[in-house]
């Protein structure tokens, strides 16, 4: 198991060292970074960056790793500015190539977004088929000032902004039917009832002539009661509160129950003398 282990390490090692060998398999021999008139060397300190209206100059010699001069140069060659802590990029290509390598792009070309942070960090990357002509090599840092950073605004795209609140207007619940459905309803009611009533009578089932040998007070109010409750039933279905509804069929009914089990009793009474 330990040799196992030591075997792995060595393997790691051994690619780690090859990586490293690709990547900066060239050198820089002699480069500036130029920001107008000011030159400025290669890994020197942080240039300043005041204002968006002036052009950089990137000027580069390559060599191999041990000195010599490149027969020709990487296919691919470019400057990237970058700010590692964000995940931010941006990659610019030479106007000149050939043993002398030139870079040359306006400040206002680099994003808003690189513009606005502390350092920019400025790299050469170059690739090729010939891997000994890869490398990614770091040449120097832009440093962004205030004034510079406070100019740079940034209006974020609007899928990235809080949208609108989004309200929903639901339309409120009928509170009453519709008063044709109502009108319709009544009328059908009114229909039955009356073929219910003449049905009674064709078949003998009712008798309205008992009614004029009760009291005839007693007979009064009772068919009173019976017109109110149908009266209460209809205004409802027309339009009316159900709570009023509640309210006016609770009087009528105290009245119509005392009513009601007297005229009863008298038909009970009525029957029971033959006289149904």
């Amino acid at each position: 198991m330990l040799s196992q282990l030591k075997t792995f390490v060595a393997f790691v090692l051994l690619s780690l060292l090859l990586l490293a060998s690709q990547v900066n398999a060239l050198k820089i021999t002699k480069g500036s970074i130029q920001l107008d008139e000011a030159t400025h060397q290669l890994h020197s300190a942080p240039i300043a960056l005041e204002t968006s209206n002036r052009n950089i100059e990137v000027s580069l010699i390559l060599a191999e790793d041990n000195g010599a001069l490149l027969e020709s140069s990487p296919k691919q060659i470019s400057v990237q500015l970058s700010a590692p802590n964000v995940g931010l990029e941006t990659h610019f290509f030479p106007s000149k190539r050939g043993s002398s390598i030139l870079f040359k792009f306006p400040v206002a070309e680099i994003s808003k977004f690189l513009l606005t942070q502390d350092t920019i960090k400025l790299s050469l990357i170059t690739g090729d088929l010939d891997s000994s002509k890869n490398s990614f090599i770091e040449i120097g840092q832009l440093k962004p000032t205030s004034e510079l950073i406070a100019a740079a605004s940034i209006e974020s795209p609007v899928r990235f902004q809080s949208k609108p609140e989004i309200v929903h207007i639901f339309k409120d619940s009928p509170e009453y039917a519709n008063p044709l459905i109502c009108s319709i309803f009544v009328l059908v009611v009114l229909v039955l009832f009356s073929n219910l009533i003449l049905g009674w009578i064709l078949v003998d089932a009712i008798n309205f002539k008992n009614l004029t040998k009760l009291p005839i007070g007693l007979t009064v109010q009772f068919l009173a009661c019976v017109a109110l409750f149908e009266l209460i039933f209809f205004d409802y279905f027309l339009g009316t509160s159900i709570f009023t509804t509640i309210f006016r069929c609770a009087v009528i009914g105290v009245a119509t129950v005392y009513i009601g089990s007297k005229v009863l009793r008298g038909m009970y009474e009525l029957r029971h003398a033959g006289l149904r």
